[in-house]
């Protein structure tokens, strides 16, 4: 029974010991996934490969786009290049044998930037209203008039570097809703709501 409590304790403290110290001998197979700019990888493999690497990349459908098989006995890097390939986002997988050791994803699509465009309306009077609007770029615009969601005006403004505008409503209910839609060609669109 001694002897039983002995073999146990042995396990116990060995158990311990790799738990403490992490998977033996992993750091030297060391496969890291880094992107270095929008739409560029590296695949970095640290010393003495001990087994043959696996490189798979998929759309975001889960097809697979290619399969790189890579038998190296030394550290290395390789470069994979997304910034060919159609928008969207792609899966990829480092196998070391049949252990998946890591995997990353790759977004290529192109960061949409909207048009930056201030625009304001205050009530002057009952029935008067002032537009300012100011794009940082010049650029195509449309404004548009609603009374209690109904178009009352529209007016189309070409290669603008901004306006100050008093628009005055004829007959005009003092309960009535009143909005300005401001739209420019390249996106912008703002509904604003008189108080």
């Amino acid at each position: 029974m001694k002897k039983m409590y002995s073999l146990v304790f042995a396990m116990l403290i060995s158990m311990v010991s790799i738990a403490a110290n992490g998977p033996i001998d992993r750091e030297k197979g060391t496969v890291s996934l880094r992107e270095i700019e929008k739409g560029k990888l590296q695949l970095l493999y640290g010393e003495n490969a001990s087994s043959t690497l696996v490189v798979r990349i998929y759309d975001e459908n889960r097809v697979m786009l290619q399969r790189d098989v890579i038998n190296a006995k030394q550290a290395f890097a390789k470069y994979y290049d997304f910034s060919k390939l159609a928008s969207g986002i792609y899966k990829v997988e480092v196998f070391e044998g049949t252990e998946l050791v890591n995997s990353t994803l790759v977004d290529t699509t192109p960061k949409v930037s909207k048009p930056v465009i201030f625009s304001k309306v205050e009530r002057t009077d009952y029935n008067q209203f002032k537009l300012l609007v100011n794009p940082l770029l010049p650029s195509n615009m449309s404004v548009y008039v609603f009374e209690n969601d109904k178009l009352i005006h529209e007016e189309r403004l070409a290669d603008t570097h901004g306006f100050q505008k008093l628009y005055k409503i004829q007959r005009l209910n003092p309960r009535a809703k009143i909005e300005f839609l401001v739209k420019s060609d390249d996106g912008f669109s703002e509904l604003i709501a008189v108080k």
